[in-house]
C-alpha cells in the first residue's frame, strides 16, 4: 500500500534536491544560457528594447536538463525553434558550462522536443551516432592530411639535387668567415 505524502513534504523535498548537488546542473545550465545575448541586444538600444525578454532568458526558461550521460548533455525543449537556437550557441554553452562546472566534462548536447516519446537513452545513443560520425570525418580527414604530407615528402627526396633549393642563402663574405673559422679549427685540432 502506498503512502500519501503531503504537499509541504514533497516542496521540501523539492528545496533540498534543488541545494544538492544533483540539483546545481540545472542552475548550472540556466546560468549559462541566460547569458546569451542575440546580435540585436548587443549592438541597438530601442524603446522597446528594456520591454522584451534577452534571448538567453527565453533559452532558459523554455529548456530543461534531462540528464547527463558520459559527457553528453541531454536538453529538453518545448519546441523546436528553441533548439535551433541552442544549436547555434552550442559552442558557447559548452566553454560556458566547461568554466562553471569543470568537474562536469561535458562534451556534447543532445536535444529532445518535450512531450516525445523518444526515450533520453535514444537521445543519448542518437547523439552519440553523431559525434562518432564527426569523429571518424575528422578522422579521415586528417589521415588525407598525412598522406599529402608524406607524399610530398617522398617528392622532395626523388628530386634532382639541382633542383632543390638550399634552405637558406648566406651572403659569400659570411660563407667566406665561416669556412676560415671551419679551417682555423681543423688545423687547431692537428697539432
Amino acid at each position: 500500500m502506498s503512502e500519501i505524502i503531503g504537499m509541504s513534504k514533497i516542496m521540501e523535498q523539492c528545496r533540498i534536491f534543488s541545494q544538492s548537488e544533483e540539483g546545481s546542473l540545472p542552475s548550472v545550465w540556466r546560468r549559462v544560457v541566460s547569458k546569451i545575448k542575440s546580435p540585436s541586444e548587443t549592438v541597438e538600444k530601442d524603446e522597446y528594447s528594456d520591454k522584451r525578454i534577452p534571448l538567453g532568458e527565453r533559452l532558459a526558461s523554455n529548456t530543461r536538463v534531462l540528464d547527463l550521460n558520459k559527457g553528453v548533455l541531454i536538453i529538453e525543449s518545448d519546441h523546436p525553434g528553441w533548439i535551433q537556437y541552442l544549436k547555434f550557441y552550442q559552442k558557447f554553452i559548452l566553454k560556458g558550462l566547461e568554466m562553471e562546472s569543470p568537474d562536469l566534462k561535458i562534451r556534447s548536447l543532445a536535444f529532445r522536443l518535450k512531450n516525445q516519446e523518444a526515450d533520453p537513452v535514444d537521445v543519448y545513443e542518437q547523439a552519440l551516432q553523431k559525434a562518432k560520425e564527426e569523429y571518424a570525418r575528422q578522422q579521415a580527414k586528417t589521415e588525407q592530411q598525412v598522406e599529402k604530407f608524406y607524399e610530398s615528402a617522398e617528392k622532395e627526396k626523388k628530386a634532382p639535387e639541382k633542383d632543390k633549393k638550399p634552405e637558406s642563402q648566406l651572403p659569400p663574405e659570411l660563407l667566406a668567415k665561416i669556412d676560415s673559422i671551419r679551417q682555423s679549427m681543423l688545423t687547431k685540432d692537428e697539432k
